[in-house]
């Protein structure tokens, strides 16, 4: 009978068909075993890996997610995904559901939504497996954060290191007979070594290797192992190194926004604009830890100091060093002057050389050459200067100086806070001006009511003094002409001449009383031409020589443009100032008359050294019938009618006086 082929194998071949039948079900089982225990081990590592880097990113994403800065979360989630291979997207949800950001750029597949919190594995189209990791911002107030981790890299690692083990088991079989009870333990022992590694890994010791025995496939595996656990270390403290430095700029920005808000509040409250400047030059000292701050409003071409904040000591010091005061100080924007390019750069400017700028930022030649010592007195080795910028229009400059080198992240930093702080400083500045502009009105609308007042007195004070004038002329003509024959006809008796004379002088002041409320009125002619100011001043002061004598005249009469005028009229308003100034210094003093030409206008002062008027008094000196003299010196109408005059003149007539010291008159008349 013959014998199968199976039967005429010998025992050797029999045994290493068996061998070789172990060999392969051993390294199918070890595939196996290794292909489930790496493929956990790495899903469960995965998965830890994946929740962390989402809470590290969410945290990351929180301040640009509160202020809707959605350029930010796209830069960021862009750039996270693609510093790692295994992201296969990322994308943000607002508080109400709604994406915000994404890495999709063929548009944002709406079956996402559906998906829960937690970790979701998906199933894509193509087949790819992909572990969704769901992660709350702020406890899920802000919104979520979802992660994608694909698991292909992982299914091929797993792959590639069965591959790599089959490939073993083939190039084993030669030897596969003298070796085989040898191999099972090459192949469990680096399998456990591998376990122990991924376990130490999941415990966090990411300092944990293998010490490859061989030069196999398994020591590749021991290598890609090293190699992972290496890069996962490196991912881990970049990842603290970035959380750290994120902490630090929100704790950094938190500071300068709330140093805006504290000026913003000021700024509502109706703070003046130096409180608001004074808060921001201190808030950048404190907040930003500089050693000094200042702050220069642009007015015209010049950058004039409003606000600084430094020892207190060294500014005085300064101050009496250089005689220029550090509050208004001003400089000019020069070319040579670097703060220049600040301002119509807009660019800011930094400098190591703290001499250098103080040389090169001013014209004076005293704080030029006292530079060094400057430089020697202030701590700051280094400054800093950037725009206060309002709609990108300048108004200003925020300089800063620090004993520290300045990075560029001081830069970056000033020039944000300028930005925003300069749209501060321009409403205040606009509040200022508005307020400025009001009280201008103010006081223009009070000043024009008091004149339509004025006139509405004189008007119909006038209108009654006219008719009164009239009406006293005629008999006061006749008594006087009665009286007059009285004298011709009594020339020997002095009784009745004596009456006659007195009648006359009487009769004789009512008429210059009726004279001057004539005028008052304005029913006398005006007869205006070419006026030489001067002349006029000069004749009236030759028609008052006999009041004069105990007093000394000073003129001081520069060369005049000629007016247009009644010189009768502007004689009378010089006779009428004289002669009050007279009477003002009983037992004599100083009349002090000046004339100089101003822009569009001559302007004479009339001053005397006399007893001044109270200042009660002074609102009042131009009302008709309104005097301080006693009875019988004067009517009250004589500086009502030169109101009148200067008026009908279309100038101005404006008094100042100090009781004990005197009174001055200013008269301001247009030029032809």
């Amino acid at each position: 009978m013959e014998m199968p082929d199976s039967a005429k194998l010998g025992v050797r071949a029999k045994f290493v068909l068996a061998i070789i039948l172990a060999l392969f079900v051993l390294g199918l089982l070890s595939a196996v075993i290794m292909q489930t225990l790496l493929k956990e081990v790495l899903l469960e590592a995965q998965a830890k890996d994946g929740i962390l880097l989402g809470e590290n990113l969410a945290t990351a994403i929180t301040e640009p997610l509160l202020t809707e800065d959605v350029v930010s979360l796209h830069r960021m989630l862009r750039e996270f995904k693609s510093s790692r291979e295994d992201v296969a997207y990322l994308y943000v949800l607002n508080s109400d559901g709604e994406v915000v950001a994404s890495t999709f750029t063929d548009g944002f597949p709406r079956g996402l939504l559906r998906i829960g919190g937690g970790v979701t594995t998906i199933k894509t189209e193509t087949g790819e497996h992909i572990r969704d990791f769901a992660i709350p911002v702020l406890g899920g107030r802000a919104g979520e954060l979802h992660l994608g981790l694909t698991e292909e890299l992982i299914r091929a690692r797993v792959a590639e290191a069965v591959q790599r083990l089959f490939l073993w088991v083939l190039l084993l079989v030669p030897v596969a007979v003298g070796v085989g009870y040898v191999m099972g333990s090459f192949i469990t022992s680096p399998m456990k070594e591998l376990e122990a590694g991924v376990r130490a890994l999941e415990r966090g010791e990411l300092d944990y290797r293998i010490k490859p025995k061989s030069r196999d496939e398994f020591a590749l595996l021991a290598e890609a192992f090293n190699s992972m656990a290496a890069e996962l270390k490196a991912n881990m403290a970049e990842l603290k190194r970035y959380s750290s430095s994120l902490e630090r700029l929100v704790e950094e920005r938190t500071r300068e926004l709330l140093l805006l808000q504290r000026v913003n509040n000021l700024l509502n409250s109706g703070a003046s604009m130096q409180e608001i400047l004074d808060e921001i030059t201190r808030g950048v000292v404190e907040v930003f830890g500089y050693d000094s701050c200042a702050v220069h409003l642009l007015v015209g071409s010049k950058l004039i100091c409003r606000s600084y904040y430094m020892d207190s000591a060294l500014v005085e010091k300064l101050e009496r060093l250089t005689g220029c005061k550090a509050y208004g100080y001003e400089m000019e924007l020069t070319p040579e002057n670097p703060i220049s390019g600040i301002v119509a750069k807009k660019e800011p400017f930094l400098t190591d050389d703290i001499e250098a700028l103080i040389k090169l930022h001013t014209r004076d030649t005293k704080i030029r050459a006292l530079a060094k010592v400057i430089s020697k007195m202030v701590p700051a080795r280094y400054g800093l200067g950037v725009p206060l910028l309002s709609k990108n229009r300048v108004v200003g400059v925020i300089g800063i100086g620090s004993r520290t080198p300045l990075r560029e992240g001081d830069i970056e930093r000033l020039t944000s806070f300028a930005s925003q702080a300069g749209i501060a400083v321009e409403k205040a500045m606009l509040e200022e001006k508005l307020l400025e502009y009001s009280r201008e009105l103010e006081k223009k609308v009070e000043e024009r009511t008091r004149q339509l007042l004025h006139a509405e007195r004189l008007a119909t004070i006038g209108t009654l003094a006219s008719g009164v004038a009239h009406e006293i002329n005629n008999p006061a003509t006749s008594i006087l002409l009665d009286a007059e024959r009285i004298l011709e006809e009594n020339p020997d008796d002095s009784e009745v001449r004596g009456i006659a004379e007195g009648i006359v002088k009487q009769v004789e002041r009512i008429r210059r009383i009726t004279r001057n409320l004539l005028l008052f009125s304005r029913q006398s002619g005006f007869e205006p031409r070419e006026v030489d100011l001067n002349r006029v001043i000069e004749d009236a002061l030759e028609m008052l020589r006999t009041k004069l004598k105990k007093v000394k005249v000073e003129k001081r009469l520069d060369n005049l443009p000629p007016i247009y005028g009644d010189p009768a009229q502007l004689q009378q308003v010089f006779v009428n100032l004289i002669l009050n100034a007279a009477q003002a210094m009983p037992d004599g003093g100083r009349l002090i008359l000046e004339t100089k030409a101003g822009s569009g206008e001559v302007i004479t002062r009339v001053s005397d050294t006399g007893v001044g008027i109270p200042g009660e008094h002074l609102n009042r000196i131009f009302n008709p019938f309104f005097t301080t003299k006693r009875p019988g010196e004067g009517t009250g109408l004589g500086l009502s009618i030169c109101l009148g005059i200067v008026e009908r003149h279309k100038g101005k007539i404006e008094v100042e006086s100090r009781v004990g010291e005197g009174t001055t008159f200013t008269l301001r008349l247009p030029v032809r």
